[in-house]
């Protein structure tokens, strides 16, 4: 009675050592009583026992029987020390409390405030304790009714020697039904116990998140004080920016009132200079009355023509003031006469060796050396040509007048006629200069000034043997070599001089020509044909005309030339380097004259990064014209009546009808001088002409990146209506619909350039607009577009670049798409006729298009899958249009 009067503090006043001993003294009781499977989820709650413990005790096949794991449970719980011992009597406790008195002495009370004291645990786990203690409970009920029951059968037994089969019976199934409550119980407390470990889980899961949370809270607070006071700066620097901007203001406003008051002041003093001048001439017309008068009156008549004499001299000098005409002397008032008087007195004094002076009389040598010295400080071979050159020359002249000239290309011709004019009225003798009056001549060397437009005249017979020239469209024209002792090289023209434009006929300014933008094989075509007097307009260039004698050099390029074309014509490279060409191929040429040639040097274009892969040369535009129109007269030979069936033959030829103005980079200089003159001569020259149109075997183009997706058109419009149904249930595209405008809307989208082109024809006032395919595009779409091929220029005025499919469509191809045609009310023949109409257009689109042959696919879903890969392959591809045609 002594050890059941024990608590359970004396428990966990005993050391390690007595409470093992107290459970090794009762350790075959234990294994003999005790099912380890009801007590290891509470071992493991306690943190005695962990999860492969746990299997290795219950699952292990090394443990054939319950006693087994039982010894085996307490070795390992043994190594836990004394928490080990206590959670093992404290599972005894709730499972078997006969044990947990055997083996301390204790009656199992529960007491739920000190329940699990040896760990933390949550509510949860009391909860769970609770509901074990009911069920333990219960189980004790049933297992006395079971007993009761078993002591009436054995009573039963005894009275009546056999018990009777009813009775067993009945037995029978009360023992069944107690199993299977019991089973219930069992199942019952395992689900708890999975639901107290999915709480403490979640109550893990919840304080990692209050974890996570405050942190984050903290470093906002933490970024919010730094906002704090950034903004707190920002304030008083825009405080001290508001102060400087005010004391600039006040700055600025003391400036100006300064500068007004000045100017004042200034004008002022101007004006009473101007008074006392002219009080000083009236001053001295008096003194001059009152001298003595000259006894004959011729005297006085010629003392009173003399400043009119004076008024008659030419002036040359450009910054010189001219004087009045002899028909004004009359009216010349005395401050006027005074002013001519003392700048005639002035000149007289100033030396004539001197290029600033105000003097009319022509400077000197000496004053053109230094002219010359200050304008070449660095190029002393210029200077010396210059000294060689005669002083009669050709002068650039400020402001000069022109009719359709630039204005940075102003200048002046003098003819020998008015320098001999003014030769005479200088120096006042009648002799004159033996010169032609047609031929222009130079009053002074032309100075060379970086970036600005000099225009020499002088005679430009056979001028390309005069000069060599270099360069191209990309780099502009050079003179690259100048003949010693030509009328250019008096003219002192050297290599480097960058030629801008060129008149060769100065007496019809119309066929003046720009040499800007212009290939070498027109420029040397254009220079060749100078026969007689000419002007050049050049500029100094050094800086490009070194870099592009440097990649001559390095062979990095063969001339200044790059641009890009279309081919309309297959070539067959038959020769030994020349390029071979398919219709529609991107070429790069890079030279017009290669090896001093009539030919071009191209390279064909990756269609993905532009870069130049296969090197080649191919004919020039005229040689390329000819070769079209030989192509175009054989076919004429067995081509018939009727049209073949598209997929047939490879494409040939494209027939481009084009605008000879529009092709002055392509064409020849002969028909470039010919097409100049017809400009200046008006619109009528086309009557007289053969025709305006020449056939374009090539055709200039642009490149284009579109980063969005590009809008789709399908050719023809009755199987891209088919195809676009089932691309509208795909990602990525969107039948684009045409929108509904009222009139006012219409002009005024009509007047910014957003209309493409209007819908079905219902009369119900839709158009495919501008704002509907850029919605689209926006959302990262391909639109589908159901317009007409003439539409394309349109988009390519709003930079939109739609991607062209074409689609071979024959009988077979027709067959294959009869029933999405049935469902748009058409026929296998409408397709074949329509096809074969907006084929036919597709040699005017200007730009590219992707084909698909009618044996591309087998049917309507390969066909759907072809045109998906065709659409991603062109969206990667670099864009190509061509210039708008007439």
């Amino acid at each position: 009675m002594a050890e059941l009067c024990r608590t359970d503090s004396t428990l966990t006043a005993l050391d390690e050592e007595m409470l093992w001993d107290m459970l090794e003294s009762h350790r075959c009781k234990i294994v003999q009583s005790i099912c380890p499977s009801r007590l290891t989820p509470y071992l493991r709650q306690a943190k005695v026992l962990g999860q492969l413990d746990e299997e290795e005790v219950l699952h292990s096949p090394r443990f054939t029987n319950s006693a087994m794991r039982v010894g085996h449970l307490l070795d390992l719980l043994k190594t836990r020390g004394k928490n080990g011992a206590i959670a093992f009597l404290e599972s005894l406790k709730f499972h078997n409390p006969d044990v947990y008195t055997l083996v301390t002495g204790l009656q199992p009370d529960v007491d739920f405030s000190t329940f699990s004291g040896l760990m933390e645990t949550s509510k949860l786990t009391e909860c769970l304790a609770g509901a074990i203690g009911s069920l333990q409970e219960e189980l004790a009920q049933e297992k006395a009714q079971k007993e009761a029951l078993f002591s009436t059968f054995t009573c039963n037994c005894i009275i009546g020697f056999v018990g009777p089969s009813v009775e067993k019976d009945i037995l029978e199934q009360s023992l069944d039904e107690a199993l299977e409550s019991k089973q219930e119980l069992v199942d019952r407390i395992h689900s708890l116990r999975e639901r107290a470990v999915a709480a403490e889980r979640q109550q893990k899961q919840y304080w990692e998140e209050k974890e996570q949370t405050l942190l984050q809270f903290q470093k906002t607070q933490v970024d919010c004080e730094l906002y704090r006071e950034k903004m707190t700066t920002l304030q008083g620097q825009v405080v001290e920016l508001r102060k400087e901007r005010d004391q600039a203001y006040s700055a600025r406003d003391g400036a100006q009132m300064e500068i007004s008051q000045r100017l004042v002041e200034k004008d002022a003093l101007r004006r009473r200079v101007f008074e006392l001048t002219e009080q000083v001439c009236e001053l001295r017309t008096q003194l001059q009355g009152l001298q003595a008068e000259p006894p004959g009156g011729s005297k006085q008549e010629a003392r009173a023509k003399e400043p009119c004499l004076r008024g008659k001299q030419r002036l040359v000098r450009m910054h010189a003031m001219c004087p009045p005409d002899d028909s004004d002397c009359s009216l010349l008032s005395s401050t006027e006469s005074r002013l001519w008087w003392d700048l005639n007195a002035t000149s007289s004094r100033e030396q004539m060796d001197s290029f600033r002076s105000s003097s009319p009389v022509p400077p000197s040598q000496q004053s053109l050396y230094k002219r010359m010295a200050e304008d070449f400080p660095e190029d002393p071979e210029s200077l010396s040509s210059f000294l060689e050159v005669p002083e009669v020359c050709l002068g650039t002249l400020q402001g000069a007048a022109g009719d359709d000239t630039d204005t940075d290309l102003d200048y002046e011709i003098l003819d020998g006629a008015d320098l001999s004019q003014s030769e005479d009225s200088l120096q006042g003798s009648s002799r004159s200069l033996d010169v032609l009056e047609s031929i222009p001549v130079r009053r002074r060397p032309a100075r060379k000034i970086l970036s600005q437009v000099t225009v020499l005249a002088f005679q430009g017979d056979a001028l390309l043997e005069q000069i060599s020239v270099i360069g191209g469209n990309l780099t502009g024209i050079f003179i690259h070599r100048v003949t010693p002792g030509s009328a250019a090289d008096e003219m002192a023209l050297r290599p480097g001089t960058q030629i801008v434009m060129m008149d060769y006929k100065a007496t019809e300014p119309s066929l003046r020509t720009t040499l800007e933008n212009m290939t070498l094989e027109q420029a040397v075509g254009l220079l060749g044909r100078v026969n007689g007097s000419c002007c050049l307009s050049v500029k100094v260039n050094t800086e490009g005309y070194k870099k592009l004698v440097q990649d001559l050099d390095t062979k990095a390029v063969t001339s200044g030339d790059s641009f890009y074309i279309r081919v309309n014509l297959a070539m067959k490279g038959k020769g030994e380097g020349e390029l071979h060409t398919h219709c529609n191929d991107i070429l790069h040429v890079t030279d017009t004259m290669f090896q001093g040639h009539s030919c071009w040097r191209a390279h064909h274009v990756n269609p993905y990064t532009m870069r130049d892969t296969e090197p080649g040369t191919i004919p020039n535009y005229p040689q390329a014209q000819q070769q079209l129109l030989s192509v175009i007269q054989d076919m004429t030979q067995w081509y018939t009546a009727s049209r073949k069936p598209s997929g047939g033959l490879q494409k040939l030829i494209r027939i481009v009808s084009v605008d000879k103005a529009s092709v002055s980079l392509l064409s020849s200089s002969v028909d470039q001088g010919h097409l100049e003159s017809s400009r200046e001569g008006g619109s009528s020259a086309c009557f007289w002409a053969e025709s305006c149109l020449t056939l374009a075997p090539y055709t200039l183009v642009h490149p284009h990146r579109p980063a969005r997706p590009r809008p789709v058109v399908f050719v023809p419009r009755a199987v891209g209506k088919i195809l676009s149904r089932k691309l509208c249930l795909l990602q990525g595209f969107k039948q684009c619909q045409a929108e509904y405008l009222s009139p006012e809307e219409y002009v005024t989208w009509s007047q910014r350039g957003d209309i493409i082109q209007e819908g079905e024809p219902t009369g119900d006032h839709r158009w495919v607009t501008r704002h509907a395919v850029e919605s689209l595009m926006r959302m990262n779409t391909h639109a589908l577009l159901d317009i007409r091929l003439d539409s394309v220029r349109v988009l390519h005025k709003m930079d939109i670049f739609p991607i062209i499919i074409h689609i071979s469509v024959n009988e077979k191809m027709a067959r294959k798409l009869r029933k999405g045609l049935q469902r748009l009310g058409g026929s296998e023949e409408q397709l074949l006729e329509t096809a074969q109409q907006e084929e036919g257009e597709l040699d005017r689109v200007p730009c590219l298009y992707s084909s698909l042959g009618p044996d591309s696919c087998s049917d309507l879903d390969s066909l759907l899958g072809c045109v998906r890969l065709t659409i991603a392959d062109e969206q990667r591809k670099v864009v190509w249009t061509e210039q708008s045609p007439c």
